[in-house]
């Protein structure tokens, strides 16, 4: 994938906004009251608070390359006695192959398998819910594309 460059514009104000905003009110009315008397040198001096007002709100241009991150897709497959009824198993791994194939094929994801053997204990059994839950809390959310 390509990196991403992207450029803004970031304030990091040096008082509180609420500090800024009165200043910025007082300002306002000395401006109108200059304006309104017909002071020289009026606008330099409205030009010069705005000024002021601006570097107090500390502006920085921030530029960032960013390398975009693959999407997830998680596959588990079940390989419990069950599974080697029939042609079941051969059924299993031609899915996932195919799915590598077209995870391959499409491009920008990433592809994590999950075995899931016999369940060990009374019952016996498949059980793929807590390794799924465990595989998808490795996976960021944002990145997860589908199971």
């Amino acid at each position: 994938m390509n990196a991403v460059a992207t450029a803004g514009l970031a304030v990091d104000p040096l008082l509180p906004l609420w500090l800024l905003g009165a200043l910025a009110a007082l300002a306002a009315v000395g401006a109108m009251a200059a304006l309104r008397g017909r002071l020289a040198g009026a606008w330099a001096r409205i030009l010069g608070l705005v000024c002021i007002l601006v570097a107090l709100l500390n502006p920085t241009l921030r530029e960032e390359t960013r390398q975009p991150l693959d999407d997830v897709v998680l596959a588990v497959i079940d390989r419990s006695s069950s599974q080697r009824l029939g042609a079941r198993t051969a059924q299993s791994d031609a899915a996932l192959s195919a799915l590598r194939q077209w995870v391959q094929t499409a491009g920008g994801a990433d592809l994590r398998v999950v075995e899931v053997p016999d369940a060990q204990g009374p019952g016996g059994g498949t059980r793929l819910a807590e390794p799924l839950a465990t595989a998808l809390g490795r996976i960021p959310p944002d990145r997860l594309a589908g199971v």
